[in-house]
């Protein structure tokens, strides 16, 4: 995938586009620390109640499983950001295990660095609404295991 493909699929993420302004800024930030991974069928990314790392992915392409304990998973389709919950959990804890569904490519990268960068970067207003838009996101994702 060249690399204005990775930036399109970037700006299709609900909180890209809830930043606004601030999301030509998070895309660079996200290319500039990232490391992008190609994984396997059923690759492991993430175990539910993990409190060791502090990244984050973005799923660029393929599909993903989250299983929650005593919950049916749900699939994710690509593009969608992975590992944002951890960040808003008291315990620090995964709330959920993703495993791949087929091979997919992802960029990974870690929260605090992101946010250090972005609060280097951007306008204190403009800072606050991507953690807001973050928080949206991983609210939006819990919900989606009430239905």
């Amino acid at each position: 995938m060249d690399e204005s493909k990775i930036r399109d699929r970037l700006r299709q993420l609900t909180f890209i586009l809830d930043c606004r302004r601030a999301g030509d800024a998070v895309i660079d930030a996200i290319r500039e620390l990232a490391e992008r991974i190609d994984v396997s069928d059923e690759t492991l990314l993430l175990r539910e109640g993990d409190v060791r790392g502090t990244f984050g992915f973005v799923l660029l392409d393929g599909r993903v499983s989250v299983i929650k304990s005593e919950r049916e998973p749900v699939v994710v389709d690509s593009p969608a950001l992975i590992g944002e919950m951890q960040q808003f959990s008291i315990s620090g804890s995964r709330s959920a295990s993703v495993l791949t569904l087929g091979s997919c490519m992802l960029l990974r990268f870690d929260w605090p660095t992101l946010y250090a960068t972005l609060e280097e970067r951007l306008r204190e207003l403009d800072f606050q609404q991507v953690k807001d838009a973050v928080r949206r996101s991983s609210w939006n994702h819990a919900t989606n295991f009430d239905d």
